[in-house]
């Protein structure tokens, strides 16, 4: 079965697009989406990060606990964004063929004895 997002300018997989992304869900997003990855389609030459995420909340409410685009910092406070394998802001492009990456933030550090 194929799922359509909310907005003409994001589709899943197939219909007429001019971008053409993979999205990777790690853990726990993985749970809450119930795929590794999809793909996704956007019906114009370019997106930023900030309008991938919101392509995301449309198709799977589930993910909208996680996403805060009020700024960079707020964002990777719930998740971080990857794309092509390097951190990515929100205002960051995303390209035909790209790969973005939402990934648990890593949080600890050094302890001092």
């Amino acid at each position: 079965m194929i799922a359509k997002a909310k907005s003409d300018r994001f589709q899943t997989r197939r219909g007429p697009a001019h971008l053409q992304i993979t999205v990777k869900y790690s853990l726990p997003f993985r749970e809450n989406v119930g795929v590794r990855e999809e793909t996704y389609e956007v019906g114009q030459d370019s997106a930023n990060v900030a309008e991938v995420l919101d392509m995301i909340v449309q198709k799977h409410s589930c993910i909208s606990k996680f996403v805060d685009i009020a700024s960079d910092e707020a964002q990777r406070r719930q998740m971080v964004v990857a794309v092509n394998s390097r951190l990515a802001r929100l205002s960051d492009e995303v390209h035909d063929g790209d790969s973005v990456s939402l990934l648990l933030p890593v949080m600890g550090g050094f302890q001092e004895r």
